[in-house]
């Protein structure tokens, strides 16, 4: 082998590299876009609703209203919703 097959060869090798290279660069900024977008639409918002409780009651919350619900399956009729009202604002009315 000649030193210039070698050189030719070396060539390749590289050309072969940088190209590599560049989809490599290329995928890397790709994934970054996707995260960027993933997080800006609501990657960190919590859920509206929040909810609490054991195999026959549930306690459920809304976090934007402060609003709080207890549906409870064997402690009153089956089924029945306890509207709790808010902090502010506590009452008990029953919804069917």
């Amino acid at each position: 082998m000649t030193t210039e097959e070698r050189l030719e060869n070396l060539e390749r090798e590289l050309a072969r590299a940088k190209r590599r290279n560049r989809w490599l660069v290329a995928g890397l900024v790709l994934c970054l876009a996707a995260s960027v977008v993933v997080f800006a639409l609501g990657g960190d918002k919590p859920g509206r609703y929040s909810i609490a409780g054991t195999m026959s009651t549930a306690y459920v919350l809304d976090t934007r209203t402060g609003q709080l619900w207890l549906h409870a399956e064997s402690v009153i009729h089956s089924g029945d919703t306890i509207y709790l009202g808010t902090l502010d604002h506590p009452t008990r009315k029953v919804m069917n």
